[in-house]
């Protein structure tokens, strides 16, 4: 279920990057990703994480599972997530350890119902590319 969580993070985040922007660093991928979900793209989000998701550090269950599939499964869950929808989000810090290997984008979201969620995305790097952790 970690891993399943970890990739929709990652697909998510990939989306926002369609929407114009590069993702490369974390704070990019963080924004295209919550741009998607707050437009509810969940597909278009979903396609995009499998750009920075490690496919062998998911479950088994999950790897056997086509594209097709991993966005349909993705969606679904990050439209039960956020079932109230996105109205804003903003970026609070990015923190990156000394070695630049591994990061942390903290976020607020406030929902479409004016509630407020904490959350952080964290990250690590493997051959000179970010990928959701």
């Amino acid at each position: 279920m970690k891993k399943l969580r970890i990739f929709i993070y990652a697909a998510t985040m990939v989306a926002f990057m369609a929407c114009g922007g590069s993702a490369d660093t974390p704070e990019s991928i963080t924004k295209a990703l919550y741009s998607q979900l707050q437009n509810e793209n969940y597909e278009k989000a979903m396609e995009i994480a499998l750009k920075y998701a490690d496919l062998s550090e998911m479950d088994e269950e999950y790897r056997s599972l086509s594209k097709d599939e991993l966005i349909k499964v993705g969606a679904k869950r990050q439209k039960e997530r956020y079932s109230e929808g996105i109205k804003t989000f903003e970026i609070e810090k990015v923190e990156i350890d000394e070695e630049g290997n591994n990061a942390t984008v903290y976020l607020n979201i406030i929902t479409k119902s004016d509630n407020e969620i904490s959350h952080r995305e964290r990250f690590y790097k493997k051959d000179d590319k970010w990928y959701v952790r």
